[in-house]
Parts: structure tokens; C-alpha cells; sequence
């Protein structure tokens, strides 16, 4: 199994090295072995982890969440109805974040055809019409 340094591992998942250190403490991150200097060696198991971690975190996850998360894994039979409403919960948050950010997009486009409209209008030395006329 590929190895890497806790350097390379910072770069590959953009997370510093002072926050895997963390994670491994939480027990977010297990079985990380030492080399003969006390430097620590990840593993590919931990790189997926790491990925998922990030996915959990971009899509709005607490990291308390992302620990129940992990611990709720560990025994699926007696936690799989907290892990669904966990990731349910996940699911709608950013399902929530997308349709502002959709509408954000929108008014930014109006926007933009609006002020494209003004250039065009200055350029042909005409009177440029109503915000609402670009909707």
C-alpha cells in the first residue's frame, strides 16, 4: 500500500498539518503508524478518509457532526438511523445552499445583461432603458 508523509498528505488534501495531527487526536484518523523517527506515515485508507472529511466539510458538516459521523460507522446494525438523518441533513443543507446559490446566479445575470446593455447603449450614443427591461 502507497505511503506518504504527513507533508505529502497536507499537500494532496489541502489540510495542514497541524489539523491531521488534530483529526488523529479526535480519532478521526486511526492507525496511523510512526517510522523509526517518529514521523508519521498515511496510508491510502487515510487519504479516502481525508477526502471524505473535506466532501463532509464543504457540504457544511460540523466537525462534531463529522465525528458522530465516524463513530455511528463503526457499529452500522445499532447507528444506520443516525447516520441517515446525519447525511439527510447534509443532503438538504447544501440542496438549500445550491437553489441560493441558483438564484444569486440569476440576479447576477440580469446584472450582467443589464450593464451590457449600458456599454452597448454608450457606444451607439443611445439612452439605455430600465434595470427591468434586461430581465
Amino acid at each position: 500500500m502507497k505511503q506518504y508523509s504527513i507533508r505529502v498528505i497536507s499537500e494532496i488534501t489541502q489540510f495542514p498539518a497541524s489539523t491531521l495531527r488534530y483529526y488523529e487526536k479526535l480519532g478521526l484518523l486511526k492507525g496511523v503508524e510512526r517510522d523509526k523517527n517518529g514521523l508519521r506515515i498515511y496510508n491510502e485508507v487515510h487519504l479516502q478518509q481525508l477526502r471524505s472529511i473535506k466532501c463532509f466539510k464543504d457540504c457544511g458538516m460540523s466537525l462534531g457532526e463529522i465525528c458522530k459521523f465516524y463513530k455511528y460507522e463503526n457499529d452500522l446494525e445499532g447507528n444506520i438511523e443516525e447516520i441517515l438523518d446525519l447525511i439527510l441533513n447534509s443532503e438538504k443543507e447544501l440542496t438549500d445552499r445550491i437553489g441560493e446559490m441558483q438564484e444569486q446566479l440569476l440576479h447576477i445575470q440580469h446584472k450582467v445583461r443589464y450593464y451590457q446593455g449600458i456599454k452597448h447603449a454608450i457606444v451607439h450614443h443611445e439612452k439605455w432603458g430600465r434595470f427591468e427591461d434586461y430581465a
